[in-house]
């Protein structure tokens, strides 16, 4: 592809501030289709492929294969109508709403661009099918305006003509009618336009209380000049009437001197079309026989404004005019002189192509990088007339699409990838979305109620009465104006009983009207009244909140505290037991060496005797029962040695004692003495809490064998007597001299807190050489 840089160009101002970001909401994204042309050249190898309806593969030989998005994907069986439904109707259906619309076909040269702008009279494309819609849309509905009833200003825009005028201004001017003999620029012979496939939608969604006109404009932009194709000028004098784009008071761009014609049907638009064709620019190069050496432009502009009262004539006020544009493109395509091999003219028109295209792209990039990184840098719209004509729409004033043509050969894989890329990076731009237009009030509800309805009559003829002689056409207008007066006798009527039923609706709607305002007053005490509840409901809520914080936090502190309590019991627990198991062991360390020490020595019970041996006592308390001054009652069993420091008065008491004897394992007597409070019942009587129980053990004495033990083991009892915490002798002897024992007296406390187990010890003590030992569990 030759690239050179336009002569025209000029060095691009300082920029200036960033604009700010608009809403992404009120804006509308490029949108690019694309379409795959059957294959030209049977022998070429296939590269491109629809993966569905999104994706297009480019696969060469050899190569790494590429994944392209658009829009919509159109493959060859994709007929014309099915194109133009998902891309030109959209446009058209905006262009009856009253925004503009830009569309242009972008590929390398005979990819198929013109078959979809133009196609064919079996086929026909984009422009004849939007016609036929536009004016399906407008007859349908019997709302296209009396012809000249709108002329343009020569400043992009309109005037309102009175009836009268135009009715005087056709019959002085004639109609403007093209030769129904055209042929189409291309193969001439073959085509007949006149016998074409006509596009049978329409737009459902319309405006009935607007008159419609339509006109078009043809231009071309051939080596970076404008021409008019639809101009009265002669095909040689073409060079000499190249046009200038300017800009109106509306901010809008338009080439000026352009010939704007209004056409009553799609068949009379269509044939302009065919007319500016003929003169568009055509040549012969290696790729294509019929090649577009020009850019054309289809411009179909709809000048509409509302109706008067009545429904019949438009309000004389250019104010409310409004217009809308939708241009379309065909672009040449792009080409390499390595492949078309042009001279002369042919490569100064390639270049010139080449150049446009490229300045398009630069300004595409511009913008979405402007767009991107919220600058606001200079877009090149001026470097060539192509730009500079459709800066308006790349700047928002308008829908934007684009419909790539590829041919899917591996020939054209190089400008196709070029192609490819630069629809798909387009998608990233996004244009302002079009305001809409502001509608008369009260119209929609005329159009519910009466547009459907009324039927101001058969269309005026087009033929004028020029010869008073010319009966026939006499008797066809008064045939024509007789159906109106009739159908506006008619229509009077309906509007009648309408304003009628409307009054009837107006009275009801009052009633219900202040019927609601009741019952919204109701409903808004409730509402005050339900809101200072929930503001009640709110602050309690708050308080609570802040009280169950409060209650978490103190509780947390109680749990940690409870925590380290534990913590330390649980110390002081593991502690105790593993100095209790110490105990445990040395206990039976000892019991084991004392029967190993005394061998089959015989075992003999000490028996009692007259004396009296002192009483057993808790070591906690420093006086005994025989000194204390409490009153006890004592439970013994008989034959129980009288330790005679029970009073045996009969007092009331307020001590309780019960004494328990029973066998050990070792053949040995324990006693257990259960101590208690004797205090008044609720009922009169009295009650017992036991707080302390006394234990006494009975074993032989050891004083025979001590002296038989080894040094190892009187060094182990010298240790376990040394953790006795208290020791207390006691001698019990017979007359007889019999074997001493001894007695151990444990006593067990119960508190709040456990169980401790204490020794006891008399206060009276007797030591004839038995030892007494006590120790602590």
């Amino acid at each position: 592809m030759v690239n050179h840089r336009s002569n025209s160009a000029k060095k691009p101002p300082p920029p200036t501030k960033p604009k700010p970001k608009m809403d992404t909401n009120e804006k509308d994204p490029l949108q690019v289709f694309c379409r795959l042309r059957p294959l030209k050249n049977l022998t070429d190898t296939i590269v491109v492929h629809k993966i569905d309806d999104h994706l297009l593969q480019i696969s060469p030989p050899g190569q790494q294969k590429q994944l392209y998005k658009f829009k919509k994907v159109f493959d060859p069986q994709f007929d014309q109508h099915s194109v133009f439904k998902q891309t030109a109707f959209p446009l058209v259906k905006d262009l009856i709403d009253g925004h503009n619309g830009l569309l242009f076909s972008y590929g390398v040269t005979s990819s198929g661009k013109t078959y979809t702008i133009t196609g064919t009279p079996q086929n026909p494309g984009i422009i004849p099918r939007t016609l036929d819609t536009i004016f399906n849309t407008l007859n349908k509905n019997g709302l296209q305006n009396i012809r000249f009833g709108f002329k343009p200003n020569n400043q992009n825009g309109f005037e309102i003509i009175s009836t009268p005028d135009a009715i005087l201004k056709i019959h002085n001017e004639g109609i403007y009618s093209t030769p129904s003999n055209n042929k189409t620029p291309r193969k001439r012979d073959a085509y007949d336009w006149e016998n074409r496939v006509q596009e049978e939608m329409f737009v459902k969604d319309i405006n009935c209380d607007n008159k419609y006109a339509v006109f078009v404009s043809y231009v071309e932009v051939y080596n970076n000049y404008i021409y008019d194709l639809l101009g009265d000028h002669q095909s040689s004098e073409m060079n000499k009437c190249s046009k200038r784009i300017v800009e109106d008071c509306q901010k809008r761009y338009y080439v000026q001197g352009a010939k704007e014609i209004e056409v009553k049907s799609s068949q009379e638009a269509f044939d302009l079309c065919i007319k500016g064709m003929k003169r568009r620019r055509i040549g012969t190069t290696k790729l294509n026989n019929e090649s577009s050496r020009s850019h054309s432009v289809f411009n179909i502009r709809l000048v509409q404004a509302p109706l008067d009262n009545d429904g019949v004539e438009v309000i004389d006020d250019d104010n409310l005019i409004h217009i809308s544009q939708l241009s379309i493109v065909d672009l040449a395509g792009c080409e390499r002189t390595s492949r078309t091999q042009a001279t002369g003219s042919r490569l100064r028109e390639a270049s010139n192509i080449n150049n446009s295209l490229l300045t398009l792209r630069h300004c595409f990039d511009v913008l979405r990088e402007n767009q991107k990184l919220n600058t606001n840098k200079m877009v090149p719209y001026r470097d060539n007339k192509l730009t500079h004509m459709f800066k308006s729409y790349f700047e928002g004033d308008g829908k934007v699409e684009m419909v790539i043509c590829i041919n899917p050969g591996l020939e054209d894989y190089d400008e196709t990838l070029q192609v490819c890329k630069f629809g798909e990076v387009s998608q990233d731009l996004v244009t302002n979305r079009s305001t809409p237009i502001k509608r008369t009030p009260l119209r929609p509800i005329n159009n519910f109620f009466i547009a459907s309805s009324i039927n101001i009559g058969p269309p005026l003829p087009d033929k004028y009465v020029e010869d008073p002689s010319d009966d026939k056409t006499l008797m066809n207008w008064i045939m024509t104006l007789e159906k109106r007066m009739e159908n506006h006798e008619q229509n009077s009527l309906i509007i009648d009983e309408y304003q009628k039923n409307v009054r009837q609706n107006i009275s009801e709607l009052n009633r219900d009207n202040t019927l609601i305002e009741q019952q919204n007053a109701v409903l808004k005490m409730d509402l005050v009244a339900r809101e200072n509840q929930l503001l009640e409901y709110e602050n309690r809520f708050i308080h609570m909140k802040h009280e169950y914080s409060e209650t978490v936090n103190r509780m947390k502190l109680q749990i940690e505290e409870l925590q380290q309590e534990l913590s330390t019991t649980n110390h002081r627990l593991a502690t105790t037991e593993i100095e209790k198991s110490d105990l445990h062991n040395e206990f039976r360390h000892y019991k084991r060496s004392i029967k190993e020490n005394t061998g089959n020595e015989p075992m003999t019970t000490a028996t009692g005797n007259n004396i009296q041996s002192p009483p057993v006592i808790n070591p906690r308390h420093q006086r005994s029962l025989s000194t204390d001054d409490a009153k006890w009652i004592e439970h013994r069993p008989p034959g129980t040695l009288d330790l005679d420091f029970v009073g045996k008065k009969d007092e009331i008491a307020t001590k309780y004692s019960l004494t328990h004897h029973q066998a050990t394992d070792t053949g040995d007597v324990e006693t257990n003495v259960y101590k208690g409070d004797v205090i008044p019942s609720l009922t009169g009587g009295s009650q017992v809490i036991f707080n302390d129980v006394e234990k006494l053990t009975q074993y032989p004495c050891m004083s025979d064998s001590l002296n038989i033990t080894t040094r190892k083991n009187r060094k182990r009892l010298a240790e376990m007597f040394e953790r006795m915490t208290t020791t207390t002798t006691a001698t019990a002897s017979s007359s007889t001299r019999s074997t001493p024992t001894t007695v151990t007296s444990t006593i067990v406390n119960s508190n709040a807190e456990g169980m401790e187990f204490l020794p006891s010890t008399s206060s009276n003590q007797r030591n004839n050489g038995t030892p007494t030992k006590r120790k602590k569990f």
